[in-house]
């Protein structure tokens, strides 16, 4: 999360060929966020190699993520696909609830940032 502009960066890679970089927003007291990435885009986008973008190739990726006052929080992703044997993208979706490893004092934003108010790995 970074603090100026209150943009929120998530990057996965999938070791045999597959990046993504998708951003969002939210402010220090956000409960719910998004992040968004397609393929194509030059910024927040999604890179694959040859053989994941011919045969399983990602056209986009959501994620919604939502920190309850309890202290646990929940995600939400859907990823769209281009598969060689359907006509339309096929949506993959994943959903979990977890317990946050901080309790249910944690401040939402907080609990992503370090001192800094960068992000931070602990």
């Amino acid at each position: 999360w970074k603090p100026a502009t209150g943009t929120i960066t998530f990057t996965l890679a999938i070791p045999r060929g597959q990046v993504l970089v998708a951003a969002g927003s939210a402010t220090p007291d956000a409960t719910t966020f998004e992040v968004n990435a397609a393929v194509g885009s030059e910024i927040y986008g999604i890179l694959s190699n040859p053989f994941l973008d011919q045969s399983f190739r990602t056209l986009s990726y959501r994620m919604a993520v939502t920190v309850n006052t309890d202290g646990t929080w929940s995600y939400e992703e859907h990823a769209d696909l281009v598969l060689p044997d359907r006509a339309e993208a096929f949506r993959h979706a994943d959903a979990q609830h977890a317990q946050s490893h901080r309790g249910a004092d944690a401040q939402p934003a907080r609990s992503w940032r370090g001192r800094d108010g960068g992000c931070s790995r602990k």
